[in-house]
């Protein structure tokens, strides 16, 4: 099944952007880098690439950047990625996972799209994010995405990879933003962790400088807490 977008156009120039360090070999993370037609492409396929990617671009109205030469795209491959993108990481290949389930490609695209705008304010594109970025793009567009694939450094073909699979514990939030109410209003918000019983999820917003400075030194008559709802101070 083909599916044509503005939107789905927009996402593979934006993933082709900001996937385009695979251009030479990379010590220690290409699995092959003494095959030369991993780590030297030739001038031919970089300016194939360039110019596919150029046409790609004038027909969604984006541009390109000059940070495409095969030594750059080198040094912008990265084996370390941090918490916060990698938890987008795997809620998006859940996101994704759902919305192809439901056959919803141009929302599974949007969510391509959020991640990506997330790695493109990244210094470097990490490989543990590059790679399952490709392989949900292969059931979108499957030419591109193997040719992704093998820029990547991989032999194999892409076709009989396995989905990327969203790590559970990943998926659930480590804090929580809760409201507190004074008297029924909300006054402020406390961040606290996800798992706060009611004892600390009170402390937390008694001490809070805003609520503190309400309260100013009142003794509550009561404090009603919703583990990871409300707080609410009655006065």
């Amino acid at each position: 099944m083909r599916v044509s977008s503005k939107g789905g156009a927009f996402a593979i120039v934006a993933l082709l952007a900001s996937v385009r360090f695979v251009g030479g070999c990379v010590d220690g993370v290409t699995p092959d880098c003494s095959n030369p037609a991993v780590c030297a492409p030739s001038e031919g396929d970089a300016s194939s690439s360039d110019s596919a990617l150029a046409e790609a671009a004038s027909d969604t109205g984006t541009g390109t950047t000059d940070a495409g030469s095969p030594d750059a795209d080198a040094d912008a491959l990265s084996d370390a990625s941090d918490a916060d993108t990698v938890r987008a990481l795997h809620r998006t290949i859940a996101g994704v996972r759902e919305e192809l389930d439901s056959l919803r490609f141009n929302t599974a695209i949007a969510k391509l799209i959020e991640l990506n705008n997330a790695v493109t304010k990244l210094d470097a594109t990490q490989r543990e994010v590059a790679e399952p970025m490709v392989v949900m793009l292969a059931p979108l567009v499957p030419h591109i995405a193997a040719e992704l694939w093998r820029l990547l450094g991989h032999t194999d073909t892409i076709t009989y990879v396995a989905f990327a699979e969203a790590d559970p514990a990943l998926l659930v939030d480590d804090t929580v933003e809760i409201p507190v109410q004074i008297n029924g209003k909300v006054r402020g918000r406390i961040d606290v962790a996800a798992d706060a019983d009611a004892a600390t999820i009170e402390a937390a917003a008694l001490a809070d400088e805003k609520i503190a400075a309400l309260v100013d030194g009142a003794t509550p008559k009561k404090v009603i807490v919703v583990p990871g709802r409300m707080v609410n101070i009655v006065l």
